[in-house]
């Protein structure tokens, strides 16, 4: 379990698999995933023993500090040998207001990647309009580059935007926090 200021992160159980499908079935959560598909609710217990014998994804809930559960996130492609991994979909419940959970969320996230998997690098792909894009460069993530037109959604092609983040320059921004709060 991993606590920040206003979320904990815990493994993804099987008491989960009912708010996973609807919130990831939700026109506002579905508008800024890759996947068109939508989850057959059936099928959730399915994908959630695949997810638990997969070495290459970690996903996790993400709660509030009173234990409500308001969204899910994972590292994905987990590259063990180049120590790289893809910062996953992650959605929160459309219905709860933000309050600054999304990025407390994945800050957590990041520093599980870099300390406990022993990443060095960290990198995502969205929509050029999400709201994602904007989140992650305000803690650190950088646009590497544009795959143009890479994916097809709402009738039309869409590109893909790279964004990554190394350990070192998480590492020194969190020093800086660190400097900048002593002195």
């Amino acid at each position: 379990m991993l606590r920040g200021e206003r979320v904990v992160l815990r493994p993804v159980e099987e008491r989960d698999l009912d708010a996973l499908a609807r919130w990831r079935n939700d026109p506002q959560v579905i508008d800024f995933l890759f996947s068109p598909f939508f989850v057959n609710p059936g099928g959730q217990e399915a994908w959630h023993a695949s997810l638990l014998s997969n070495p290459d994804k970690v996903m996790f809930m993400c709660d509030d500090l009173q234990g409500v559960s308001i969204g899910a996130l994972r590292v994905d492609r987990i590259d063990w040998r180049n120590q790289e991994c893809e910062l996953g979909p992650f959605f929160f419940d459309p219905e709860k207001p933000s309050a600054g959970y999304g990025k407390d969320a994945v800050k957590l996230l990041i520093e599980y990647a870099f300390e406990q998997l022993n990443m060095n690098r960290i990198y995502g792909l969205c929509f050029p309009h999400n709201r994602v894009i904007t989140l992650a460069k305000s803690i650190g993530f950088k646009e590497e580059g544009v795959l143009r037109q890479a994916v097809f959604s709402g009738g039309r092609f869409h590109d893909k935007v790279v964004i990554g983040l190394l350990r070192d320059e998480w590492r020194e921004r969190i020093r800086s926090r660190s400097a900048d709060a002593d002195g």
